[in-house]
């Protein structure tokens, strides 16, 4: 214990991190049924999801998002399908916007690829695999100030392609896993074989093309000052090493607060042959909208709105000025109001839903 007390930071850190991989198993990445394998053996994990060829959601939309905002994956998708006829290998959809832009839903649209048209064959070829920096039960862990970036991603990919929408939540999976693999021995070669795993997982199922969505990049930032410039890098590095085996067989979407790091990976001064293709984040009015937040308020038997009630609705619609996160927060008012209105309904929303006394 004493000669532990003469260790700097970094020097306790390289004893902690050499101990733990003495007494935990390294992940097993050398190829799909491996990795399986050792997920499948490892305590409280339980059953992988069983149809692992779409993402699963980054967030839940209020019902009727998709009819109030179809231009932002409409867009998309035509874009990543010239992008197939062009001859393209590189392409990165790139979605920049604040909090409460709707990046996260916009993401969650475009990887269902509902929006693809029949002309786009290459859809019904396409699994969609989506991980998120952003989600609050799902913070970025800083050990003691080393933070690992490749950690983060590693665990966020097996978590999304393996294990979501299965029950287990990401703080379970991941204290699960940490009891049993050495997670913090993550480096960038892990993140890269793990991705080459889930390439051949939907390879096996049918799918000859992988859609990685990457959501929030920007929060990365607090892992390291150029943490988001390596790990996009990386990522783009691998896409395109896919690529060129086989012509589709990655696509890269993003969501970030700033397009800067894609500036730094492309630079336009210097003619990169890299594409990144913008798309506008919606903007939610008009009567799609004004439809959106009349059924939050719309209860069993009613007969329908009134034109005071449509009325009342666009002006907030008006006031929301087309932003999702505030037309979601007046969505989420407006329903917790029509359920308090309903006695019986009303009691169930405030004993499983706390956040309709918040929205009020």
């Amino acid at each position: 214990m004493k000669a532990l007390r003469r260790l700097t930071p970094a020097e306790l850190d390289v004893f902690i991190r050499a101990y733990r991989a003495r007494s935990v198993a390294p992940l097993a990445v050398s190829d799909n049924a491996s990795l399986c394998k050792q997920l499948a053996g490892i305590p409280g994990l339980g059953t992988m999801r069983e149809h692992r060829v779409k993402a699963a959601r980054l967030a839940t939309p209020p019902p009727g998002w998709s009819d109030a905002d179809r231009s932002t994956p409409e867009e998309a998708m035509e874009l990543l399908d010239m992008a197939t006829f062009s001859g393209t290998r590189d392409l990165i959809m790139l979605l920049v916007g604040g909090r409460g832009t709707g990046k996260s839903y916009s993401v969650d649209q475009i990887t269902s690829l509902e929006h693809a048209t029949p002309e786009m064959k290459w859809a019904s070829t396409t699994a969609t695999v989506a991980v998120t920096f952003g989600h609050p039960e799902a913070p970025l862990v800083d050990r003691d100030g080393c933070a690992n970036v490749w950690e983060e991603v590693v665990i966020r990919i097996l978590f999304s392609h393996y294990y979501a929408d299965t029950g287990l939540s990401f703080t379970n999976f991941r204290a699960a896993l940490e009891k049993v693999v050495d997670t913090a021995g993550c480096d960038e070669s892990t993140a890269i074989s793990v991705l080459r795993c889930v390439v051949a997982d939907v390879a096996a199922q049918g799918k000859t093309t992988v859609l990685l969505a990457v959501d929030e990049l920007m929060r990365v930032h607090t892992m390291g000052k150029r943490a988001v410039v390596t790990l996009l890098r990386v990522l783009a590095r691998e896409m395109d090493t896919a690529n060129r085996v086989a012509l589709r067989s990655m696509m890269l979407v993003v969501t970030s607060w700033s397009a800067a790091p894609l500036n730094v990976i492309s630079p336009p001064q210097y003619g990169s042959s890299r594409v990144i293709a913008s798309v506008t984040l919606p903007r939610l009015c008009g009567p799609s909208t004004v439809d959106l937040l009349l059924r939050a308020v719309s209860r069993p038997g009613d007969p329908g709105p009134t034109d005071a009630l449509r009325s009342l609705v666009a002006n907030l619609v008006a006031m929301c000025g087309g932003h999702p996160g505030t037309v979601e927060t007046a969505w989420r008012a407006l329903k917790c109001q029509a359920l308090a209105a309903t006695p019986a309904a009303g009691v169930a929303a405030r004993s499983t839903h706390g956040r309709c006394t918040n929205a009020r």
